[in-house]
Formats: C-alpha cells, structure tokens, sequence
C-alpha cells in the first residue's frame, strides 16, 4: 500500500512538473551566418522602396535562422515540393517580432510572418494556407504591378477607391491560387481551413477566454471597490459579413464560403492538420505568445500584455517568464499611471470585446496610489517565490522610491491590520499607534520594526483600501530591509545628483534625423549625415566612446542578436516619456552590454522641420514689397524662398543596467541652415560632457 501511495505521489509531482515546464520559454534569437538580404539594405537601402527594406531589416524585429523560422521554411517546402522548386529558391521566409496577426511579402522574395500570427494559429494547416496566399501575391507580381498602376491611375484615383478595387481584385486571386495551385497540390487538410478565417476575423481578441478574477488582484487584507469590476462584458461581435468597398480585402464572408465551396465534398483523406510534429507546433506557438507579450510590453501596450499574460498564468502559474511579464505590465502601467498618463497605455475599455473588458475596466478606475502598491505587492510575491531573479527585487525597490518621493511612503500611513477590523477589537497592548522618534541609522531602523519592537498602526476611519495593501508586507522582516535600502539609495542619488561630465567609456547608438519637408519625413541618407557628425564630435573632444551603427553589428548571429537586444531597449526607452521607472528591456541587457564594453549608451535624436508661420509671412511680405517697389521683385522672390526651420535636438546618456539617466540635455532653435545648428548642437554636447583639466568645465 505504501509503494503505491509513493507511486502515485511521485507520478503527480512529475505531472504538475511537466505541466509548469513542458514550455519553458527561450527568446527568440537569430541563428547562422546574417543573410544576404540583411547586409545589402543596411548597405545600400537607403532608396530602395522609400527605404522600407532598410527599414524593416534595421528595425532589430526581424529573425532568422530560428527553430520557428525553419519550421515556417519547412511548411513553404511542403507546399511548394511539386513543380515549383524554382519559386521556392526565389523565397526567403523571416520571423517579426510584432504582435498583430499578419504576414506580409515583398516584391524581392522576401516574406514575413509576425509571431502575433503565429501565436494565434490552431494547427500547421492554417499557417500553410497563409503562406500559400502570400507566395501567390509574390509568383503574380501583385506588388509591382500595383506600382505601375498606382503611377498611371494616380491622378483619377480619388481617395484611393481604384486603388481599393484592385487590392481586393489581387486577394481574391491570391486566394484561388493558393487553393488551386498549391495547398490543394499539398498534404494538409481540407476541413482545417475554415479555421483560417476564424484567425483572420478574430485576429484583434486575446490568446483566449478566460474570465479576469478580482482575487487575483486582491487579498485577504484588503479589497478594491465594487465600482472597479464590471458585472458583464460587451459580448464578441462577429465581423465577418461586413461592406468591403472602402477596404484592401474582401469581407471575410465571401472568402471563407469561396473555400468552403471548394473543399465541399473533398476527402481529408492522406491528409492531416500536422505534417510537423504537433508538439514541436505548440511548443513553438507558445513562444510566440510570449515573445507577443514581451513585444507590447516593450511597446507599452499594457491591457494587451497584462490579459495574454493572464491567461497563459492561469495554465502555467509559476511559470517565470509569466510571472516577470505580470509585475514589468502592472508596474511599468503603474509608473505611466503616477505621471497622469497611464490610460494612454491601455485600450478604451468600452471598446474592448470579451473577457479582457474585465481587466482593461479595472486597470482604467484603479487610482494611482493603489496601482503602485498592488505592483509593488506582486513584485514582493515573486520576489520570494524566485530569490534568484533580482529583477523583482529592483521593482519593488524602484517603486518604495518613486513612492517615497511622492510622500505616499509614510510609515503611519499603512495599517498593520485588515481591512474591515474594528480597532476596539485589538488588544491594547499590541495597537500601539506609531509616534515620531529620535533619526536612527539604517541597521537601528530594522531592528526597530521587527518583531514586538515595531509599533503598530491602527485602521482609523480615513483609511481605505490602499491603506491595507501592505499589511502583511509589514510582517516581512525582509521587507523592511528592501524599503530602507531603496530609501537610502533615494538619498544617495539626491546627493549625487546628476553627472555633467563623463569620463566612463559609452556608446553612441544609432543616431536619428527626422528632416521633414511639408509633413513627410525625408529619408535620403540623414541617419548617415547625422552619423558622421556625431564621429567628427568624438574624435576632436577625444572621449572615451565610439559611434555605433546598423551595419558594424550585422557581422554575426551574435552581434546581429546584441544589435536586436539595443533596438528592443531603445523602443522600451522611447515609451517611457516622463515616467520613471526601471526599464523592462533593461533585465538580460548585461550579455549586450558586456559584449559591447559598456554599460552606458547616448541616444541622439534631431528633427527639423519648416516653420509654416514664417514661410506665410515672408510671401505676405514678398507681395507687399513687390507692390510697393516693382524693381526690387528678383530681390525680394529670392528672399521669401528662404525660410526658417525649427530645429529640436535630444542627448540623453543612460546607464542600461541600472535603468538610470546619467546625464540630459536638449537644445531647439529656429535658423535658416537646420543642418548647421544641428552640427553646432552636436559639438556643443560633446564638448561639454568632456571632462576638464583640475575638473573645471
């Protein structure tokens, strides 16, 4: 009896084992030699296509060379093995990190699946037939000659209605061709592709239904107001059968009967869902739902991030990458939320459909304070339960700080007990309200909030929930070591202040000109123009940095990954605004930044546009002269075409690990020669950061 109780433990320890590890997520990394396409827009892309090779490949998105690129590759072999091998060299398929359902070719054989795409697919057969679309657009030339079209029709094209004609023309016959020429040529499944459209018309809905339970937010200590839940959500619409006249594709109705027309009486027989292993298939789509999460985590999009991560949690509950996703949604949402900006990171909740309502609802009434404290509280949690994953630890650290420099950190503030305890019911010898007393040093203040020592705060009729949200945090020995060292850091940083010289070897990242020229950004080499500036700035001020760009990191899949790495922080960066908080591309940057010599980066960005205002003014003035004085006409014609630019530039020196600003500066003017007084600019940053003989700027 014995062996057979151990037995049956042993085989559930095993199965909850596997259940919480089956998937254990890996980012995705770029594996093998950089392909050719890669090397030759980062090259020479600059005119090609308006510079969208270029961009798309420079964007860090894209990957190549993964275990899910190569099984995307081997579903293109199986549609293509018969008759088409010569299209088949022709294609190359790479993976984006993006997380809306979609694929995408291109005019040069190039073909992208996002993993939004992928995240959501329920078989192999589904991806076979959008990819079979997607190399139908390509073997039909459907891109080009929309171009020479476009070209010839341009001028009759009124709101691009020809234009929308043709696109739902060339999706319809990619459709048919798919079907008819490869997938029904293959060995993947009839009945499987209804499910397609299924993807297609719910493509914008989450990975699942799973009803967003307030006790996951809440505790025995404490709980939110009713008002913070909905009692019913907006059921999910069908967009199916829809007017398509002002779209690119037809409605989804008329596609999906085409297909089912064509499958109506087919056999599945010798034909399967899988021709792949269907593990490997929800492994790899497990990824995918994950790397969807880390990519609007990056991109700040928290409703989206915090519900996917949600529902994977509610199958995976300990899973560590899940865990880490939570904390980074509710708290980098928190830290947008204390600076007034928090609902421009989730959707409007009435727009939301389906279960995700529940907590996008609940995100949009939470207040600020009680925001913070409850990410603050899922860091501590997860802080204990993975001590090995500083991440929650710095977290937790980070928002004691933000808090405390708000004066939200006040000791008196936060009840010992439970929401709900009538402080008549507390022994008095215990409900000893907290008093001021003589400044302790750090070690004397610990000891003093442990055990009986620590003076206990009563509930009194001003509190509410927010003020019972770290009850049993205070019980936590550990806590308290946590919360005066985040204190003690606070008061390091404001006696430090901010650097204004820099002596530590950084790196320039990338830098950026945006020139526009009535509303339309000018592509034409600016980056490069910008780039050899800043190069000519660090070479006479002799600083310890070098200028890094696109091209000297796609030399290998490592460097080409560390590049990927930087592009995916400088996004995260660029989201931040006025927030403050610790960077969640900031965890696992240490690789790059070892592989890079530094921990320090400068991002450099500069916009010039015309000012509209003075160009008026100068051609008022033009006409007034002219009228006034007829002989000065060449003069002043040639006068009013020069006109004023405003010019913005933006130095930011930043320490990647800690997620702190080292030094900041700006400088916007208004000028006739932009490129001069962005030139200027550059110089003058440069120089002042240097550090000056006896330590005098």
């Amino acid at each position: 009896m014995k062996r057979i109780l151990l037995l049956f433990w042993v085989l559930f320890a095993l199965s909850t084992t596997q259940a919480q590890s089956v998937f254990n997520y890996e980012p995705l990394q770029s594996v093998g030699p950089i392909p050719a396409d890669f090397t030759y827009y980062v090259d020479k892309g600059a005119n090609d296509e308006k510079g969208v090779y270029k961009y798309l490949v420079e964007s860090g998105l894209l990957v190549y060379g993964s275990p899910m690129n190569e099984y995307v590759e081997n579903v293109a072999d199986n549609l293509l093995e018969d008759g088409f091998r010569s299209l088949r060299q022709e294609l190359r398929f790479y993976i984006l990190r993006r997380s809306d359902v979609n694929a995408y070719s291109y005019a040069n054989g190039m073909i992208v699946v996002t993993t939004g795409l992928i995240a959501q697919l329920q078989n192999e057969s589904e991806l076979a037939f959008i990819l079979a679309h997607e190399i139908a657009h390509y073997a039909e030339k459907h891109i080009e000659k929309e171009k020479k079209v476009k070209k010839k029709d341009k001028k009759y094209d009124v709101g691009g209605f020809l234009r929308m004609v043709r696109s739902r023309e060339q999706e319809t016959e990619a459709d048919r061709i798919a079907f008819e020429r490869y997938y029904r040529n293959s060995k993947y499944s009839y009945e499987a592709l209804d499910g397609v459209f299924d993807v297609l018309q719910y493509s914008y809905l989450p990975f699942d239904e799973v009803e967003f339970e307030r006790a996951f937010v809440e505790s025995e200590y404490y709980t939110f107001p009713d008002k913070y839940f909905i009692s019913a959500v907006t059921p999910i619409r069908s967009r199916e059968d829809y007017v398509d006249t002002l779209l690119t594709h037809p409605n989804l109705a008329k596609r999906r009967e085409w297909i089912a027309n064509q499958v109506e009486r087919k056999s599945d027989e010798n034909r399967a869902r899988f021709i792949q292993s269907e593990e490997l298939f929800y492994k790899l789509r497990h990824q995918a739902r994950c790397e969807t999460i880390n990519i609007d985590l990056t991109f700040h999009q928290y409703d989206a991030a915090l519900y996917n991560t949600y529902v994977l949690l509610d199958e995976y509950p300990n899973d560590p990458f899940l865990c880490q996703a939570w904390v980074a949604g509710i708290y980098g949402f928190a830290m947008h939320k204390l600076e007034g900006n928090g609902n421009d990171h989730i959707s409007k909740s009435d727009l939301v459909e389906g279960e995700q309502q529940r907590l996008t609802y609940f995100l949009s009434k939470i207040s600020r304070d009680e925001c913070a404290l409850l990410a603050l509280r899922f860091a501590w949690k997860y802080a204990k339960i993975f001590p090995e994953n500083s991440y929650f630890k710095q977290v937790a650290g980070e928002i004691i700080e933000v808090l405390s420099e708000k004066g939200k950190m006040k000791y008196q503030n936060y009840s010992d007990y439970a929401m709900g305890i009538d402080p008549a019911t507390i022994p008095v010898d215990t409900a000893v309200k907290k008093t001021e007393t003589e400044k302790k040093g750090k070690y004397d203040k610990i000891k003093s909030q442990q055990g009986n020592e620590r003076e206990k705060v009563l509930p009194n009729e001003d509190f509410d929930t927010k003020n019972y949200m770290l009850v049993d945090l205070r019980a936590d020995e550990e806590f308290w070591k946590l919360y005066y060292d985040a204190l003690d850091e606070e008061e390091d940083e404001k006696l430090i202040g901010e650097k204004n010289a820099m002596s530590e070897r950084f790196i320039v990242w990338h830098p950026q000109y945006y020139r526009f020229r009535w509303g339309k950004d000018v592509p034409k080499d600016k980056d490069k123009v910008l780039a050899d500036v800043v190069d000519l700035s660090l070479k006479k001020q002799d600083l310890n940095a070098s200028l890094l760009i696109a091209k000297d990191m796609f030399v290998s899949d490592e460097m080409y990954n560390h590049y990927c790495k930087l592009q995916l922080w400088s996004y995260d960066f660029l989201q931040m605004g006025d927030a403050k908080m610790f960077l969640y591309q900031s965890s696992g940057i240490q690789p790059t930044c070892e592989a890079l010599g530094t921990d320090y980066i400068n991002l450099l960005y500069a916009v010039s546009m015309p000012d509209r205002i003075s160009l008026s003014a100068s051609w008022i003035g033009a006409i007034y002269m002219i009228a006034l004085l007829p002989i000065s006409t060449p003069f002043v014609i040639y006068n009013s075409t020069l006109y004023y630019h405003d010019v913005e530039c933006i130095f930011m020196l930043y320490d990647m690990v800690e997620s702190e600003p080292i030094i900041t500066d700006g400088y916007s003017a208004s000028t006739l020669v932009p490129r001069a007084e962005i030139e200027n600019a550059i110089y003058r940053f440069y120089y002042n950061i240097t550090p000056k003989k006896g330590g005098r700027k």
